[in-house]
């Protein structure tokens, strides 16, 4: 019903397209080139689009809250789960997708948008300097592994790079013909559905909200307030609903301000040290050549080259812009406060996506739009279309799930989802079991099997995902006695759900994984090569063998 009420809005435009001619074939070689090498990367990415879940973030919370959300027909708190409290307005996108025919509908959203994310970076282009840069600055953009590898997923990131890049370009709009204020409330929209999406994705919009507010005489007041307004409407609503079940809107992080009782009350940013490269003067002069040549830096499983070649062009090399147009000042200024601002927070590469849009943009511009020579642009073009192909190898190295890299197999129908998932998705077989055995009030404890929270129909808690008033958090210093038994079962669990490998090495914060704990207090009911499953019973309950071969 909404999409049927927005293109009603553009009826007129509709009805316009009739007395347009589209001349087909009119593209240049050069232009038309990058956007011919993007085409089997598209088929690529919808052969993992189609295919069951398995990256952990999307299955873990993306698209398994959505999930809880449906069946409990209403937000409902999840305060197990540290990670619910990122659930914002990308996964209320994912959910009535999900509403309708389940994941694979809204993993061909996501599929759809990061396309659409394209589209907007060509837009972009296009506008802020010519059709030839925004084709290079689309192909490289959508070619980039880290994009690649997210369109065929569930995740965010594409999602918040696409409204960004539409914020960017109704703002180039505006810029370029300031009598144009009808732009102002557009771009407020699409600034609040950006900061919806995403917390960090605010650092983009910061330039946009100081230019139109600096020209606040000349605009009209009120159209401010209304840009100022809408951000604020579409945003808010989401952060509030965090804010009422934890006391902080941007839970967990800055709790040494906001005090939740549901976190440490510090400001670390999680794992941020972990990632990057520091910030010094010269960790930042080299961050371009390391974020490109030693991208495994930058995330848990993030190969080198999987962030792409933009950057490197885009700085320093696009400061040359500024002798160019006024508007590029703009632009650039938003790179850099978003640069600065993602280096001192978190250097964590699907964080940097969301700018990725404008960084091609500034980086196609530098190499194409500086030339003062046939002899200068024609090396230019080839350096580009070399750096683009260049870009494609580290793409296959990002799906290290599957032996065969892309399941076309699956998307051709050869093999079925279940199988997929055997194979694919460590413990589903164990979930598969345990959806047959769990009645409804059971709950799981799981120890390194977040990846399978989507598929499983019992609610799963993990001490990784915990937050403080979660049971295992409260017994996780405990002695592996009767009385943490009675607790576990008090709080509705009965079953342990684990990885060999966090079984063999169990840490003193996993009571209920000690030996003297499993073999008083549990019975083993499943176990393969990467998974087992306890029930947990009564310590005067002999231990009994299932009667199937698995058991």
């Amino acid at each position: 019903m909404l999409l049927l009420a927005l293109t009603a809005f553009q009826f007129r435009t509709i009805l316009s397209l009739s007395n347009r001619v589209v001349e087909v074939g009119k593209l240049p070689f050069d232009a038309a080139f990058p956007l011919f090498l993007t085409l089997p990367v598209v088929v690529l990415n919808l052969v993992w689009a189609v295919a069951p879940e398995i990256q952990y973030d999307a299955a873990n919370y993306h698209l398994a809250i959505p999930k809880s959300y449906l069946e409990s027909g209403g937000f409902v708190n999840i305060p197990y789960l540290f990670q619910s409290y990122y659930t914002h307005f990308v996964e209320m996108m994912f959910l009535f997708p999900m509403a309708l025919h389940g994941q694979t509908v809204a993993k061909l959203l996501s599929f759809i948008l990061s396309l659409v994310a394209g589209c907007c970076v060509y837009s972009l282009g296009k506008e802020t300097f010519n059709n030839r840069v925004g084709c290079w600055a689309a192909a490289y953009f959508y070619t980039t592994p880290i994009v690649s590898w997210l369109s065929g997923t569930a995740y965010a990131d594409n999602i918040s790079a696409m409204f960004l890049a539409a914020t960017l370009l109704a703002f180039v709009k505006w810029y370029k013909a300031p009598s144009s204020n009808g732009w102002i409330p557009v771009i407020g929209a699409l600034a609040g559905m950006t900061v919806a999406v995403k917390m960090n994705a605010a650092f983009g919009i910061l330039v946009v909200i100081a230019i139109v507010c600096w020209n606040a005489r000349r605009v009209s007041v009120w159209r401010v307030a209304l840009f100022i307004t809408l951000i604020f409407a579409i945003a808010l609503p989401w952060f509030m609903l965090t804010y009422h079940w934890t006391g902080n809107p941007v839970f967990p992080t800055f709790n040494g301000f906001f005090k939740s009782p549901l976190w440490p009350q510090d400001n670390t940013l999680l794992n941020s040290n972990a990632f990057g490269t520091g910030t010094s003067i010269g960790s930042l002069a080299r961050l371009p050549f390391r974020f490109v040549f030693n991208t495994d830096r930058f995330g848990e499983a993030s190969p080198r080259g999987s962030a792409g070649l933009a950057l490197l062009l885009a700085f320093p090399f696009s400061i040359a812009l500024l002798a160019q147009e006024r508007r590029t000042a703009a632009l650039l200024g938003t790179f850099a406060v978003f640069l600065l601002s993602w280096t001192y927070t978190f250097q964590y590469i699907r964080y940097f996506v969301s700018i990725m849009p404008l960084v091609c943009v500034l980086a196609s511009a530098a190499v194409l739009s500086l030339n003062t020579n046939i002899i200068s642009s024609t090396v230019s073009r080839i350096c580009l279309a070399v750096g683009l192909i260049m870009q494609f190898p580290t793409l296959p190295v990002q799906f290290w799930n599957i032996p065969e890299r892309f399941p076309v197999r699956l998307a051709l129908g050869l093999e079925t989802r279940e199988h997929f998932l055997d194979r694919a998705l460590m413990g589903y077989p164990a979930v598969s079991y345990l959806n047959k055995k769990v009645k409804p009030g059971d709950r799981v404890i799981g120890v390194g099997v977040e990846q399978t929270r989507l598929y499983l129909d019992a609610p799963l808690e993990t001490l990784a995902g915990s937050t403080l008033v979660s049971t295992l958090n409260s017994v996780a210093a405990m002695p592996p006695d009767q009385r943490l038994h009675r607790i576990l079962l008090a709080g509705g669990f009965r079953y342990i759900f684990v990885t060999r490998a966090a079984l063999q090495d169990s840490l003193e914060k996993y009571p209920y994984l000690r030996d003297e704990f499993l073999t008083r207090f549990t019975m083993p009911l499943f176990m393969d090569k990467n998974t087992l499953v306890y029930l947990l019973v009564s310590p005067r309950e002999p231990a009994k063998v299932g009667d199937d071969g698995r058991d």
